[in-house]
């Protein structure tokens, strides 16, 4: 019992002097991320679409098999990365890569839940969605985005449902310098 009694008080210890026992990878899902479905909208008026991710474009867009089997290309709503696969190279930056290559490793063949805004496409026939990781945790992943500093704030009206809760994101990653925003590629 004694020896017990001494782990709990030398991991409480490690605990409360800021240490950690297991170092937690940048793509994990943090407690912080999760928000509470009801504060936007009650949680019964939410429609959701599950979808397979089949591959993912750049940062903020990902093709997908939605369980209809129709085949969509998504552009996640409220964000915008910088650009890794522009038609016009010279838009193309590191920082793009590094958000695209974030998003493969999060998304790669996951499945997430879409839900729409008013406008349900864009002018370029994508379908525009609020991407949902975790039905039971309530984790958007544009809010990871936001939060890790990957995305700003992108606001295209009428599609602004969560737009309260984006700009808390944002403005602790700025507040904070995270991602982009510590290197200054954000302003």
């Amino acid at each position: 019992m004694k020896r017990v009694n001494r782990l709990l008080v030398l991991i409480l210890s490690l605990f409360l002097s800021g240490c950690t026992i297991l170092e937690q990878s940048k793509y994990e899902i943090l407690k912080d991320y999760k928000i509470d479905l009801l504060k936007a909208q009650n949680a019964a008026d939410i429609e959701l679409n599950r979808c397979q991710i089949d591959y993912v474009v750049d940062g903020d867009t990902f093709n997908c098999t939605l369980d209809s089997g129709s085949q969509i290309i998504v552009r996640m709503i409220g964000v915008d990365t910088p650009e890794s696969v522009h038609t016009d190279s010279s838009r193309n930056t590191k920082e793009g890569k590094e958000a695209s290559n974030f998003s493969k490793e999060y998304l790669a063949e996951r499945v997430v839940y879409l839900e729409y805004d008013a406008e349900a496409e864009d002018i370029y026939g994508r379908t525009l969605a609020y991407v949902w990781l975790d039905l039971e945790a309530k984790e958007m992943y544009q809010y990871i985005l936001l939060k890790e500093g990957y995305a700003s704030l992108l606001t295209v009206e009428p599609n602004t449902k969560y737009l309260p809760l984006l700009e808390e994101y944002q403005a602790a990653a700025k507040e904070n310098k995270v991602g982009f925003w510590g290197t200054g590629f954000f302003k």
